[in-house]
């Protein structure tokens, strides 16, 4: 993530569009891979980064500006879906809400949420920020706060733990 968030954070309070669009397109991919995997509904999961971003907007001002933005726009991400699922009290619904694809080749159905969902939150969060948004094992060290060493560990297990359970479902 780039460094010059702090000026684009600075035009932001001046109301500059062009300032909020730059930090929203480097990172919604981030913030997807957050609130997804909480609440697995890719369009509540949108209206969820909606809220993120206006509580950005909101709480720009309480941002301190010596902490990477990043991290604290993630966990505003987190927030908001850990809020929702509280105030609706579907979180178990949500974590059981599955999305079917079709293996062609052994015509049958996996549940891959149900997989995921055998991972650990951490996991599930480490293997969506570099599959889903794409970013680099830096950028997600950087968002989330841990070492690079320690995101390579974490994605390598959880990788490990995926195999496992698709060959236990047959499927590789």
């Amino acid at each position: 993530m780039p460094k010059r968030f702090d000026d684009l954070i600075v035009r932001i309070s001046e109301h500059d569009n062009e300032a909020f669009e730059q930090i929203h397109n480097e990172t919604k991919n981030m913030v997807f891979a957050i609130i997804y995997p909480l609440v697995g509904d890719f369009h509540l999961t949108e209206d969820l980064m909606q809220d993120t971003y206006i509580k950005m907007l909101r709480s720009l001002e309480s941002y301190d500006r010596s902490r990477p933005f990043a991290p604290w726009l993630g966990q505003i991400a987190k927030n908001i879906a850990y809020d929702y699922l509280r105030k609706t009290k579907r979180e178990q619904k949500a974590l059981e809400e599955s999305v079917k694809i079709r293996d062609v080749s052994k015509g049958q159905a996996l549940d891959i949420d149900r997989i995921l969902k055998q991972l650990d939150e951490e996991k599930q969060q480490i293997v969506f920020l570099r599959i889903v948004a794409n970013l680099s094992f830096k950028e997600i060290a950087k968002s989330v706060g841990k070492p690079l060493g320690t995101i390579y560990s974490i994605y390598k297990m959880a990788m490990k733990e995926l195999k496992y359970h698709l060959r236990k479902e047959g499927i590789s």
